[in-house]
């Protein structure tokens, strides 16, 4: 499995040639608890999707309902936002992910795969690489390396 810079899948998601502007960077150690920083290095916007979830509820809400459907919800809105940037990257979705069944997380990785075509700009989601739990499965990770969206570490 091949593995690109960052900067390399920000080019390429950040791209007309895509119909799908999404991207997956497996987060080496010593970086999570970094991503604003790193998305500063990489000149993109940064976003917590743990406040645009909390951003998202009523008022006085005690429970966030969360679902695969919420979730992906959350990223399409950011995907649409025109902002200063091409590139989004969001971060803590493994916290999420990890709220959700097995079987929404496989159908919250496919969707976010194949499923926000034109959007207006591109967002590279970034999970710690040792979250082996809420990853996309060996056989979906294989599709991402092979469609050069999947970004890591390369030693």
């Amino acid at each position: 499995m091949e593995l690109k810079s960052p900067i390399e899948v920000i080019a390429l998601i950040c791209t007309p040639m895509l119909r799908v502007h999404t991207g997956l960077w497996l987060l080496p150690s010593e970086i999570v608890g970094h991503e604003l920083d790193e998305a500063v290095r990489l000149r993109i916007e940064a976003i917590d999707i743990r406040q645009s979830l909390l951003d998202s509820l009523p008022q006085g809400a005690h429970y966030t309902g969360l679902t695969e459907p919420k979730l992906l919800g959350l990223i399409d809105a950011i995907a649409q936002l025109s902002g200063r940037k091409d590139c989004a990257l969001v971060y803590n979705v493994d916290l999420l992910l990890s709220r959700i069944s097995y079987f929404e997380r496989r159908r919250f990785w496919q969707d976010f795969f194949i499923g926000l075509p034109h959007r207006t700009q591109g967002v590279l989601i970034a999970v710690p690489e040792t979250a082996d739990e809420v990853l996309p499965p060996s056989d979906d990770l294989l599709d991402w390396s092979q469609a050069h969206r999947l970004a890591g570490t390369t030693n």
